[in-house]
């Protein structure tokens, strides 16, 4: 071989493996950041409520706890409805299935205050799709009148399925407090891990915009008879006072 070429083939090759050092160098510099400011994320956090949305009657609140990379959230809204109505939907597993949810259904019932649901999420590729297998339970305070409504994870209770990432930490509630026979003040509080990196990031960014929508989105279901004529044994509606 000629010397000469066999140096100019070299000196060819020279820029690009050195564009590919220096890109292999910025990507390591920005691994290197991202897992640093990762965990100073996580260690971060006041436990303080923190007001992030704040629009269509809907307020929304923030609170980073030290420890944790998953914001919890609560959202509150005054609802021009009744108690049994707040129920009826809340139970109404498919109707309340949008957003990318799919294949929602009530696995049993334990009596009218309580059931177990399986929810399918669809997250875009490569993330695998998300399935929550949930307890659900309402319960009503006899003076007040106030109804919690607690969701919790139960991931063992079906069989896992292949392909999906089941979700072991949620632990959701809802508080329907009347302020007079028409009107209910609606807090829905979000403490739950998506299991994922990625898809807790996206979670801290669009769940407040995401709650807020959801709650404008349950006001309107709530306008329909089928759920403003619904009673239960265990709930009592609010009356006015003279």
């Amino acid at each position: 071989m000629n010397p000469k070429t066999n140096s100019k083939t070299n000196a060819k090759h020279k820029p690009k493996r050195r564009a590919l050092k220096i890109l292999v160098t910025i990507i390591a510099v920005l691994i290197l950041a991202g897992v640093i400011a990762n965990k100073q994320w996580t260690k971060s956090g006041t436990n303080d409520w923190k007001l992030a949305v704040e629009q269509d009657g809907v307020v929304v609140h923030t609170l980073k706890t030290p420890g944790s990379f998953v914001l919890k959230m609560k959202a509150t809204k005054r609802m021009k409805t009744n108690l049994g109505a707040l129920v009826s939907v809340m139970q109404d597993v498919e109707a309340m299935c949008t957003h990318g949810c799919y294949d929602a259904k009530i696995i049993s019932r334990e009596g009218p205050h309580q059931l177990s649901t399986f929810t399918r999420f669809d997250f875009p590729f490569p993330l695998k799709d998300r399935e929550w297998v949930l307890y659900n339970h309402f319960s009503q305070d006899a003076g007040t009148k106030e109804i919690t409504y607690k969701i919790k994870a139960v991931p063992d209770l079906v069989e896992e399925n292949k392909g999906y990432v089941r979700i072991t930490h949620f632990n959701n509630k809802w508080r329907f407090t009347p302020v007079n026979s028409s009107e209910v003040e609606v807090e829905w509080y979000v403490d739950m891990d998506h299991g994922g990196y990625m898809v807790n990031l996206f979670h801290n960014m669009a769940i407040p915009d995401a709650m807020r929508n959801s709650l404008l989105e349950i006001e309107q279901m709530l306008q329909d008879d089928k759920y403003q004529s619904a009673k239960y044994d265990f709930v009592a509606e609010a009356v006015d006072e003279n």
